[in-house]
């Protein structure tokens, strides 16, 4: 029962963005017939590398910067880079996640404007536990995943626009017990204590199939 309870649960999120910004409908989470294995926090290490976007007119330029947030809150932006369609950001953000089977990092590319609200060029949705699905490293190393994602096009835009990120998660050894999750308040206080070697692993997946 230990061993099922440990397996992780291919996870399908059902939200979608609202126009006012970054909030995401919670919707309905698929958990296929699995047992809900408990969550771990930890921290997430987000570099934003570049974008390829493709606009809607011939030869035009845009304004672009990207605004990354978990869960709708915390959120963070790049500067600004003025007259590109491929930006090169290299800007790193981290993030504390409280429940990596619920978390949600969102993305969302806009265009500034000068004299009229900025324009979205794409949005991305990303649970953590799809990250750590698709991760690469060792048993023992972070969940760590480089790769260029399809961002979702606004109403009327039929061109594909991609963003490249590296995001590397440090997954605490100690799950949350039941519905006694860390909240952020507490996660930050004990956020200097976090480190590579120690704290976090990659390892706790794979060691919770083995019991």
């Amino acid at each position: 029962a230990a061993a099922a309870a440990a397996a992780v649960p291919k996870v399908v999120s059902g939200g979608r963005e609202r126009e006012e910004g970054l909030d995401v409908d919670d919707g309905e989470v698929i958990r296929g017939q699995e047992p809900l294995r408990v969550g771990f926090s930890g921290l997430l290490r987000v570099t934003v590398v570049g974008a390829d976007l493709q606009v809607t007119e011939k030869n035009m330029v845009i304004n672009p910067y990207v605004v990354i947030a978990l869960n709708s809150i915390k959120k963070k932006r790049t500067k600004i880079l003025w007259k590109t369609c491929e930006p090169v950001w290299n800007e790193t953000f981290e993030f504390i996640i409280v429940n990596d089977q619920k978390d949600v990092l969102q993305i969302k590319v806009l265009d500034k404007e000068r004299f009229r609200t900025d324009v979205t060029e794409g949005t991305l949705f990303l649970p953590i536990s799809q990250i750590m699905e698709q991760s690469e490293g060792g048993v023992d190393e972070p969940f760590s995943c480089v790769k260029s994602w399809k961002l979702n096009q606004p109403e009327g835009h039929h061109f594909t626009s991609t963003i490249d990120l590296n995001i590397t998660y440090y997954q605490k050894e100690e799950p949350n017990v039941g519905d006694s999750e860390m909240t952020f308040d507490a996660l930050n206080k004990t956020e200097s204590k976090f480190s590579r070697t120690n704290t976090f692993s990659r390892g706790n997946r794979d060691r919770d199939r083995d019991r």
